[in-house]
């Protein structure tokens, strides 16, 4: 048992979910799901002897001074007879689970348009079916027939299945019940987006961001194009997963979406935007928020204005990931590592970013002469 801090739970990976306790508050510790999901917890034990368990935090959205502030403040309500809910305590409505939800995890921890997309479906099309069901009455069964109902929009039944899961997701972390009834209910397929810049684009966007005010939002779409991974990845990164000595990014698997860590070379570019940022920084991650608890969640606005500068159309944040993929297999760098690179483990899952350019494919018919 030792005192908890970033570095120690940062360092963490178990196959099994295990809890450790912290050495200076009894009864703090963190929780590591067989997932990788590492939660803030509290026990502890009434008057009456009574014991409860609760969940205070999730590491990576809340520091783990942090989370000791909140479990100290707790432990003061304990001690005044003032017991927290217990999370097993009852069996809510989907509908009273849902607005805690909302409350206590969407609003402070999505972007703004993410919240409004959230509660418009769960109003439109999720409460009106399951909202006065009980959390632990509703079946998988029943979700593969909600789900299959949305026949003639399997992008928008993808989109609000997913919301589904992540609500009973947080209601087995918060442990009102012990498994997600949404959990492998498989999604319609969807017809891949294959956007991706061409070299006149690549090349308007970094001037664009050459001279871009916010320097944070510079600095993120940058990296995301330099080394073709994951908004969140970038926006979630910590100082301490970089060795610029060895010139690596390791990415811990609980923010990864294989949910494995990952360890990917760090190329010139990006070190130069990594050692531009750090002169300035003084934080653990590399985006903080504004208000300095957790990192920066979105910038679509940002990236609007973007856009707009860079005279880009129809051009998604995620498609910088497919363009840095294009730019590999036009370099003749072979699927597997570029998908080693992706962090995929089915190759099937690269081929979809290997497609060539226009240009590319002129140049390679002009090859052949008759």
């Amino acid at each position: 048992m030792q005192r908890l801090n970033n570095k120690f739970i940062e360092k963490l990976n178990n196959s099994v979910e295990k809890i450790y306790w912290d050495s200076a508050i009894k009864g703090f510790g963190v929780r590591i799901a067989a997932s990788g999901r590492k939660s803030f917890i509290i026990n502890w034990r009434n008057k009456e002897g009574r014991q409860g368990r609760k969940v205070i935090g999730i590491y990576g959205k809340i520091t783990t001074e942090q989370a000791r502030q909140l479990a100290q403040k707790y432990f003061y309500k304990i001690s005044l007879g003032e017991e927290p809910r217990r999370n097993n305590q009852h069996n809510p409505t989907f509908a009273e689970f849902s607005r805690m939800y909302m409350d206590e995890y969407s609003i402070k921890h999505k972007a703004v348009k993410t919240f409004e997309n959230e509660n418009y479906m769960l109003g439109k099309h999720i409460l009106p079916i399951f909202g006065k069901r009980r959390i632990n009455d509703i079946k998988k069964r029943e979700i593969e027939k909600f789900h299959s109902s949305f026949e003639n929009n399997k992008s928008n039944a993808n989109r609000i299945l997913a919301l589904v899961s992540h609500i009973f997701t947080k209601a087995t972390e918060w442990e009102y019940i012990e498994h997600n009834p949404a959990q492998g209910i498989r999604r319609n397929k969807e017809e891949k987006r294959s956007r991706y810049l061409s070299t006149d684009e690549i090349k308007r966007l970094l001037d664009v961001l050459d001279s871009y005010p916010n320097k944070n939002i510079s600095h993120a779409l940058k990296i995301i194009l330099f080394t073709g991974s994951r908004r969140g990845e970038v926006l979630g990164a910590t100082w301490n997963q970089f060795n610029f000595e060895k010139k690596t990014w390791t990415k811990p698997m609980q923010k990864t979406k294989q949910r494995r860590t990952e360890y990917i070379p760090i190329n010139d570019e990006t070190l130069a935007v990594l050692m531009e940022m750090k002169k300035t920084r003084n934080s653990l991650f590399l985006f903080p928020s504004e208000s300095k608890e957790g990192h920066m969640l979105d910038f679509k606005n940002s990236w609007k204005n973007v856009c707009t500068l860079a005279k880009l159309e129809d051009v998604r944040v995620h498609d910088l990931r497919h363009t840095y993929a294009s730019l590999l297999v036009n370099n003749g760098i072979s699927l597997s590592v570029i998908g080693r690179l992706l962090g995929h483990t089915d190759l099937s899952t690269t081929a979809r970013y290997a497609h060539l350019n226009d240009e590319t494919l002129r140049k390679a018919s002009n090859l052949i002469k008759f």
